[in-house]
């Protein structure tokens, strides 16, 4: 009978232990993953700059003869652009 209520006391201590574990773990991911709207406005302007940035320097690349490069820096830069807008259009309609 010891033994039993022994180990029912540290199933439950496990038991306890597991839950807290999990909530703070479950509070730390909610945390990361939704980022406060300044931090991803910043973000969605800095990707968007970079995106023309790059479509900028593709554009050179083709007017000096680089086919290789130019296009792939068109390429890279518009999908970088296209991308932060239609995340930051997201965002704004979740939040409306």
């Amino acid at each position: 009978m010891k033994q039993h209520r022994h180990n029912e006391k540290l199933l439950n201590m496990s038991k306890k232990l597991s839950q807290d574990t999990l909530r703070k773990s479950n509070a730390t991911v909610e945390r990361l993953t939704h980022l406060p709207p300044r931090v991803l406005k910043t973000g969605y302007f800095i990707g968007g700059v970079l995106g023309v940035g790059l479509i900028c320097v593709g554009a050179v690349g083709l007017l000096l003869g680089s086919k290789v490069w130019g296009v792939s820096g068109v390429v890279v830069g518009a999908i970088s652009f296209v991308s932060n807008v239609i995340a930051m259009r997201r965002r704004d309609r979740s939040i409306s």
